[in-house]
């Protein structure tokens, strides 16, 4: 029945003002007077808005249909919200005359409730919090989904929402929503890099020509497959762990990454098996798009398939440059792989016919341009004698012209062909590109910025003479004569200071050198390193009076540039 000033709560000023028209306390709103402002529709009752109650419940079903498997919500919905939602869904589907009689809406409902610390006391929770704070109109706290959506993709969002815990509270943060876009982009690469194997071992005269029995790496990577499987369906029957499931489906391509690394040759039916297992718990977990069949949409093997026999000349034409070029390769070689790749390309312009329509017909003509501009410049290099600057040519190709046609090469191990190509996005791949450049930078800098605190750290600990701890007012008003070293000898009435005294100073002296200059030694050997280190800072000075202002200016200019590039 629940708690009337709950009902209250739950229909506002409605309870208070029309109690006298309802026939039971528990009676609820289906359409209310619309007020300034609000949403209108024409109704037999005049201009009115549906209930909070019957919006929600018009909503699922117009979605969903006329049952739910699961309805999920926050704790502080269970009553009265959902339970109206209940009794009005569950009377609207019901048929007598079909004798459908209190017909069950939802199957199962689950509510969010979050332990204290001390798994004593339940709070409410599952509420989503904008950087920390629930999100809320009256802290003006709110991120809309358009707002969402023009900073993030729906995959990322959907990504944000499965990493974390679905009966806790969700936090929509920078950090969050970095892991979620560093997520996709790691399930990117994984597809693509399979996508490249497959092509690499996967064509029909490589399987035929090639020896497929397992060997023990084989036996021991399908093991852990298959513990990996293990540990998603525990995580899922473990209250819906997807943060725990998520986890598992990226260590499984971490295993993909350590197999590759083992065997001379990779068992491409294993790891289209991982492939095809991570693609379909994406699916159910809704990050894939409904109506896309892979992680990678519908159109990417069409789109690949189209365009392989360009890229694969261009990834193999570089591969074989920049072996040439490691391997410090007589200039003949070169003549004989232009020569090659010349046939190659003429070949490519024979076939064009078939690539002279499509959808990625302009896409297929830009890479053929890419090509022929390299074997160019190869060619032009090569007859002026620079095969020396090969490099640089090969560089640029992969890392300046090919990402603008939307084409990541990557070197690999020998033993997985030496270089692949990626298919992707162009202008994914430049923001990714630009992102990366941009965070690689900031990594730079901040390590600049941790070497120089560290050499002006050390530089001022070396001005530091071991004679400095007894020469300041404290000390001098204590003592009256010193020795060579500067260590007090007779107090300030001329008094020889006594053993035990000395015992105290020396400890005064050992704890100034070991934790204020960080010379961890006996106080014999501490007083002594850091006079030679104070003789080096004494020599260091009279060479540049000025290098320690130097080092702090330089200091000062890195964090500086840091915050420039963490504003932008």
């Amino acid at each position: 029945i629940g708690s009337e000033v709950l009902m209250n709560e739950g229909e506002g000023a409605l309870s208070q003002r029309f109690t006298a028209e309802k026939k039971s306390p528990r009676d609820f709103a289906l359409w209310k007077a619309s007020k300034g402002g609000e949403p209108a529709w024409d109704s037999p009752w005049g201009k009115g808005r549906p209930g909070w109650h019957i919006e929600c419940s018009a909503m699922a079903a117009h979605v969903l249909g006329d049952t739910l498997d699961i309805h999920t919500g926050g704790q502080d919905l269970k009553f009265p919200h959902h339970d109206n939602e209940m009794a009005q869904s569950c009377a609207f589907f019901s048929n007598p005359k079909e004798k459908k009689f209190h017909q069950q809406w939802v199957n199962y409902w689950l509510h969010y409730i979050q332990m204290s610390h001390d798994n004593k006391q339940k709070k409410k929770a599952g509420h989503l919090h904008i950087h920390g704070l629930k999100m809320s109109k009256s802290l003006k706290n709110f991120v809309t989904i358009r707002e969402a959506l023009e900073m993030s993709t729906a995959r990322q969002i959907r990504l944000l929402f499965v990493l974390q815990s679905w009966h806790g509270s969700m936090d929509y943060s920078d950090g969050c929503i970095d892991e979620a876009k560093q997520k996709e982009h790691e399930l990117t690469e994984f597809f693509l890099l399979v996508n490249a194997l497959n092509r690499q071992f996967n064509a029909p005269n490589v399987l035929a020509a090639t020896n497929y029995t397992p060997n023990d790496a084989d036996n021991a990577f399908n093991q852990k497959i298959m513990s990996r499987q293990i540990e998603v369906d525990e995580a899922l029957r473990d209250n819906f762990d997807y943060p725990r499931a998520m986890k598992s489906l990226m260590e499984l391509m971490g295993d993909c990454h350590a197999y590759l690394k083992k065997v001379s040759r990779p068992h491409v039916l294993l790891l289209n098996k991982v492939a095809e297992y991570i693609n379909e718990m994406l699916k159910i977990f809704g990050i894939t798009r409904k109506h896309d069949s892979h992680f990678l949409g519908n159109e990417q093997a069409a789109k690949e398939a189209f365009l392989r026999p360009v890229l694969d000349v261009v990834t193999q034409y570089r591969h074989e440059i920049v072996s040439l070029f490691r391997k410090k390769a007589d200039p003949s070689k070169y003549e004989q792989v232009v020569k090659n790749f010349n046939q190659t390309i003429v070949q490519l312009d024979v076939e064009e016919k078939e690539h002279s329509t499509g959808p990625y017909h302009e896409t297929y003509k830009e890479l053929k341009q890419v090509l022929f501009n390299f074997h160019k410049r190869i060619q032009k290099l090569h007859a002026e004698n620079l095969t020396s600057q090969v490099v640089q040519a090969t560089d640029a190709l992969r890392d300046e012209i090919l990402p603008h046609v939307g084409v990541k090469l990557e070197d690999t191990e020998k033993h997985l062909g030496g270089s692949v190509w990626k298919l992707y996005d162009r202008t994914y791949l430049l923001n990714y590109m630009k992102e990366a450049n941009e965070q690689q930078r900031v990594t730079e800098v901040k390590n600049k910025i941790e070497q120089d605190t560290k050499d002006l750290d050390a530089w001022l600990r070396k001005a530091q003479s071991p004679k400095d701890l007894f020469s300041s007012e404290e000390y001098t008003k204590k003592y009256s004569r010193f020795d060579e070293h500067g260590f007090p000898t007779h107090d300030i009435n001329n008094q020889e200071l006594s053993k035990s005294q000395i015992k105290k100073l020396r400890k005064v002296l050992h704890f100034f050198l070991v934790f204020y200059i960080h010379v961890p030694n006996t106080l014999k050997k501490a007083w002594s390193d850091q006079e030679t280190a104070h003789k080096k800072y004494l020599e260091k000075t009279a060479q540049n009076p000025n290098f320690l202002d130097e080092l702090k200016s330089e200091l000062e200019k890195k964090q500086n540039q840091l915050k420039a590039l963490l504003s932008r």
